[in-house]
Parts: C-alpha cells; sequence; structure tokens
C-alpha cells in the first residue's frame, strides 16, 4: 500500500478519562464502528492508511492502548483482560456502541481476543493480525522470540534501553520483518515521539510481562466455548522473519472462520510478520468463498503492517475490502 504518513482524511483526536486510566484515539467516518487495535512499538498511526481508505463506510475508532501513544501509563493493569476491559469501556460506555467490530495487529491481537470473548454478542466480527494468541493451545516457549523473554524481566530491559529508545526500536522497525523500509522514517519518528515520554517503554514491557496471566484467563474464556463471530486471522510463513516462528494453533475459532488455505501460496513477509500476497493470490482469496468465511467476514488491511498490500493504492485496498463483504 503507498500512502502519505498523514492521514488522508480528517481524524478528530479525543481523550476519554476512565477513571484507573485515560485512552487517547482518533475518530473519522460514519457507518458500522470498527475500533482498530494497534501493537508494540506503535500507536494508533499505524491505521492511517487503512483510515484513509474505509472511512467511506465505517465509523472507525483507533486507539492508542493503555500505557502506549498519548494514552495514560498506569502502574499496573497490562493483561489483555484489563487491557480490553478499557476498550469495551471506550466503546460501550463512552461511544454509546451496543456492537461493533475489532481490527487488531500485534498485541491489539489477544487484546482483542480477550474483548471479543467476554463480550461475545457485542462483537459482531473481528480481524486479528499477525499474532499468536496466548492460551490458545500454543506452546508458550513456542511462541517466544528473544524479546519475549527480555521484556518480561523485572526493571532490567527499561535500565538497558534508557536513554537508547531510537536505537532499540529502530531494530525492530529496520530488522523485524523481511523488508527494512516497510516502515517509513517519518513513520517512526511519530512512533518514537511516544515511546521516549517516561514510563512508556516499561508500560511496552509490562504487556509481555503479563503473558502468563493472560495465557490462563484466556484458557479459562474458552471453557465457555469457542468464539462464533466471523474472524479473520492473517499470520506470517517465513522462517526467519516476523511470526515465521511462531504459527499459532488458531484453535480458538472455529473451523469455517479463517482457516488458510493458501498458506502455501503467501511470498516472503513485509514488516513483522505480515503476509505481501501478489495481485492474483489477493483476488483468488477473495473470490473464493469470501475469504473462506462463512458467514462472510470483515477483513481489513493495516496500513504499516506493514505494507502487507505493498504496491496497492488506497483506493485498490478499499475496493479489496468491499469485495471480501466488509460492507455495513
Amino acid at each position: 500500500m503507498t500512502h502519505s504518513d498523514k492521514p488522508r482524511v480528517p481524524v478528530d483526536h479525543h481523550y476519554a478519562d476512565l477513571g484507573d486510566v485515560t485512552l487517547h484515539y482518533v475518530t473519522a467516518g460514519t457507518g458500522v464502528p470498527i475500533v482498530m487495535l494497534h501493537g508494540w512499538p506503535q500507536t494508533w498511526f499505524m491505521w492511517r492508511g487503512v483510515i484513509a481508505g474505509l472511512a467511506d463506510q465505517f465509523q472507525l475508532v483507533a486507539v492508542d492502548l493503555r500505557g502506549l501513544g498519548d494514552s495514560s501509563r498506569p502502574q499496573t493493569g497490562y493483561d489483555t483482560t484489563t487491557v480490553s476491559n478499557d476498550v469495551w469501556r471506550l466503546m460501550h460506555d463512552v461511544l454509546g456502541h451496543e456492537r461493533f467490530c475489532v481490527a487488531a495487529h500485534d498485541w491489539g491481537g489477544p487484546v482483542a481476543f480477550a474483548l471479543a470473548a467476554q463480550h461475545r454478542a457485542a462483537i459482531r466480527a473481528m480481524a486479528i493480525l499477525d499474532v499468536p494468541v496466548p492460551g490458545d493451545g500454543t506452546p508458550l516457549d513456542a511462541m517466544s522470540r528473544w524479546h519475549f523473554g527480555f521484556h518480561a524481566l523485572p526493571d532490567l530491559p527499561e535500565a538497558l534501553v534508557a536513554g537508547r529508545e531510537d536505537m532499540y526500536l529502530e531494530f525492530f522497525y529496520r530488522l523485524g520483518g523481511a523488508r527494512p523500509d516497510a516502515i517509513s522514517l517519518e513513520a517512526q519518528q511519530e512512533y518514537l515521539c511516544t515511546y521516549r515520554q517516561p514510563g512508556a517503554m516499561r508500560a511496552g514491557f509490562n504487556y509481555y510481562r503479563a503473558l502468563r496471566r493472560d495465557a490462563r484467563d484466556h484458557q479459562r474464556y474458552l471453557a465457555d466455548g469457542k468464539l462464533d463471530m466471523p474472524i479473520l486471522v492473517y499470520g506470517g510463513g517465513a522462517p526467519r522473519a516476523g511470526r515465521g516462528i511462531a504459527r499459532p494453533r488458531i484453535v480458538a475459532t472455529r473451523r469455517h472462520q479463517c482457516q488458510r488455505r493458501d498458506r502455501r501460496r503467501l511470498r516472503p513477509l513485509d514488516r513483522r510478520g505480515t503476509p505481501r500476497l501478489g495481485r492474483r493470490t489477493i483476488h483468488r482469496i477473495l473470490r473464493r468463498q469470501r475469504m473462506t468465511c462463512s458467514p462472510p467476514c470483515h477483513t481489513v488491511a493495516t496500513a504499516d503492517v506493514h505494507n502487507a498490500m505493498a504496491g496497492f493504492s488506497t483506493t485498490t485496498v478499499s475496493r479489496l475490502c468491499t469485495r471480501a463483504n466488509m460492507v455495513p
């Protein structure tokens, strides 16, 4: 996807005081609401290209998760149950949405799962990109890469990266995927501006420190049964990039919900493991059984995601989303 690093459509910035945390979020568009959850080390800004492509059909809410971006940084509460409750209070209590869709990338994915598992009737459809869900049956050791264990250590990561936030995070922006230019320098500066702020790196590390609790909570939610809403899951396949070394089993979703049938056709990954698909493959996937989901699911292509549809204009991405039945 080619795009400017500035949003192509106007977005409105808001803050919601939820008591224990204040969330920063942006809104754009009208229609069926979609809440968009970013990953680490990013912010709501990663969704800017998607906002531009979908604002004419949907009411988009892109949130800075607890502790990240321009949201406040509480000392505790970085498990997915608590973070997903932040999102629920924002969407339901503050914005008044009884039902809505969810699009999530990286750490936003486990948060989205916890949200959907606790509010099953409220989530119309969900897309989770480029991340396993702790507790889905995948052993935690198989999910981990080196930084999972490092980030989970108490206090040490903060001490080592203090004053070196740019160097540390640029490593992930540059080397975390198959393409070093997947995230533009302008976007990197946008993210670094927030992660340099006091407490931001600690907040990000706290997500990893809650991983084992997340797995236990998610297994408890699954004891109530698998999720019934349409779910789209994209995962990477390259062995040395992104999530290729940690393929999720996706046992938390039913067979008809986005079991990928074209994994062998995935090309090398873009940033952080999202598959880069050729035009013909994308068109074939979209035509065949509406992304193989029944009932039809809502498909979302992310912005930095990193250029999962590399070379596609925003207009083309919007058209692909519409063909995949992503219509109100």
